[in-house]
């Protein structure tokens, strides 16, 4: 069986790379574009099984990028996150799961809240793609 897939859209490299690394150490395979218009050009190429999507980005922000998802994929786990201050994050990531993001978390994360996090979404996809068979 193939480790799970995941997308990282991130524009800050180091926010991005310490995300890769601690996915990596836990087995998942990743895969990284450095803002929204760099993943829709590539995430149905890429068939991840879950997009974690920073918010605000240059060119296509987080908001577009789930939108976009949602309208061709409904049921691609997406998690959100942003760590644009105390009261413009929250609101950041309160829009993300209005617009379809499936969970969002604040950044900066602990490592065991994403693998957690991620680990959860991606049962309930495999559930649901079960039950749909």
């Amino acid at each position: 069986m193939n480790p799970p897939r995941i997308l990282i859209v991130e524009d800050d490299p180091l926010v991005a790379n310490a995300i890769e690394v601690l996915l990596e150490m836990h087995g998942f395979e990743v895969a990284f574009a450095s803002n929204g218009k760099a993943a829709l050009a590539t995430w149905q190429a890429l068939a991840p099984d879950l997009i974690i999507t920073d918010m605000v980005m240059p060119e296509v922000d987080g908001v577009m990028l789930i939108r976009s998802v949602r309208a061709q994929n409904p049921h691609l786990p997406v998690l959100a996150i942003s760590g644009r201050g105390p009261e413009r994050g929250e609101l950041y990531l309160t829009l993300a799961e209005r617009m379809g993001a499936d969970c969002s978390l604040k950044k900066p994360v602990s490592g065991n809240l994403l693998l957690s996090t991620i680990n959860r979404l991606l049962a309930r996809s495999d559930q649901l793609a079960t039950s749909t068979r």
